[in-house]
């Protein structure tokens, strides 16, 4: 998996890239923290979840296997969701159920591919990024003191906001959390239900690995803050929607949307 994800990383950085979050409270919504910017990177890839396995995040490594796909993959049974969409859940809620082995298996072979600020792809062109190995270590560091959180269920309200959000990105070649008729992620969930308690964003523009969406958002190279990699291990998110499609200047996005609960209808 780790050779495989370098090689998609080298496929990604042949051009640029660009990852955006947007992290929302209750209350006032604020404005982004980060603004939309393009940069180079390295991260790691993960997937989406689903509600079976939400109050049991370690149960995988009680049985002995680390990724128990029966758990962690929340999105299995959902019908509105494609196959690169679950694949997204499941390598996120992989990260979620145990960041320490995470790191262990996806982010520490990395290690070593760095000379300076390049990573050095073997067979490859090396890689230009932002910080160097810096946020590879940080994302390591962060990774491996964090505790287990609740997996991500799907949640069809949260993937028809991600999707509103991706077919106006797919169609205009905007970036950014803003859409083109000037809503923002709460306007655009809204739409569906009345969330609680917070909700967030993370959206990402490259390679149409799901993986490499994950884990180059971990990393968060050239990211102030390490937004993205924040959110995705904050443990008051519970629902997620995802939503994936190609984009005119930067090739495929991937746009998830997170928020803690919906009120009652």
């Amino acid at each position: 998996m780790v050779k495989r994800a370098i090689q998609a990383i080298f496929l990604f950085f042949a051009g640029k890239a660009m990852v955006t979050a947007m992290p929302l409270s209750a209350g006032p919504f604020p404005d982004p923290l980060l603004p939309a910017a393009p940069y180079e990177a390295v991260l790691p890839a993960f997937g989406v979840i689903t509600p079976a396995a939400a109050a049991t995040p370690d149960a995988s490594l009680a049985a002995g296997n680390r990724w128990d796909r029966g758990i962690l993959d929340t999105a299995a049974g959902v019908d509105y969701l494609s196959a690169t969409e679950k694949a997204v859940v499941y390598e996120i809620n992989k990260l979620r159920s145990n960041p320490p082995a995470y790191a262990e298996e996806y982010l520490v072979p990395l290690l070593n591919k760095y000379q300076g600020k390049k990573l050095m792809i073997p067979g490859g062109v090396p890689i230009l990024t932002k910080e160097g190995i810096l946020p590879l270590r940080d994302a390591i560091r962060e990774l491996k003191s964090a505790a287990a959180v609740p997996l991500l269920t799907p949640d069809h309200r949260l993937t028809r906001s991600a999707r509103d959000h991706q077919a106006d990105q797919s169609a205009t070649g905007r970036t950014g959390h803003i859409g083109s008729d000037g809503s923002a992620i709460k306007e655009r969930v809204m739409r569906y239900g009345k969330p609680e308690v917070g909700l967030a964003q993370n959206i990402f523009y490259g390679d149409p690995d799901p993986f490499l969406a994950v884990l180059f958002l971990i990393i968060d190279d050239g990211v102030p803050g390490r937004g993205h990699r924040k959110i995705f291990l904050d443990e008051k998110y519970k629902l997620v929607g995802i939503a994936t499609g190609k984009h005119p200047k930067w090739g495929h996005l991937f746009v998830m949307d997170f928020a803690h609960a919906f009120a009652s209808e």
